[in-house]
């Protein structure tokens, strides 16, 4: 807590949520997140289950000066048949307008996804489910 309050968080558009305080929903996760103050813990939870062992979308690091952000999360679930989740589209949509509001009003794309897994993990998690 003491190194988000140094990023001046939470704020009006940031909050901590304890839904991971015994670790369950996402062992390697902290027990203490971060996530958009408009998202309920219940969307939170089904996003959650979207992604390869629980690893939603969270804020890692805001820099308190602006909107740039680091988020980390794991790969959806996409499987061989490409499902989607409504929820955690809506969860990514919700951090674009957070970290790049005026881009988003120019119909540009505000998220840059990087993908750090080597390319041969990446095709195995799609073989298993993943993406």
């Amino acid at each position: 807590k003491n190194e988000y309050q140094r990023m001046q968080l939470p704020n009006l558009q940031w909050r901590f949520t304890q839904l991971n305080s015994r670790c369950e929903l996402c062992p390697s996760y902290p027990p203490v997140l971060v996530v958009p103050a408009n998202v309920t813990d219940t969307k939170l939870k089904v996003a959650s289950k979207f992604r390869t062992s629980g690893r939603l979308p969270v804020l890692c690091w805001k820099n308190p000066l602006g909107n740039t952000c680091i988020f980390r999360s794991s790969q959806p679930r996409l499987g061989l048949k490409r499902n989607r989740s409504e929820i955690d589209e809506q969860l990514l949509h919700i951090f674009g307008q957070l970290t790049n509001p005026d881009l988003l009003i120019h119909g540009g794309k505000s998220l840059l996804v990087i993908d750090c897994r080597p390319q041969a993990n990446a095709v195995g998690n799609v073989a298993k489910g993943g993406n």
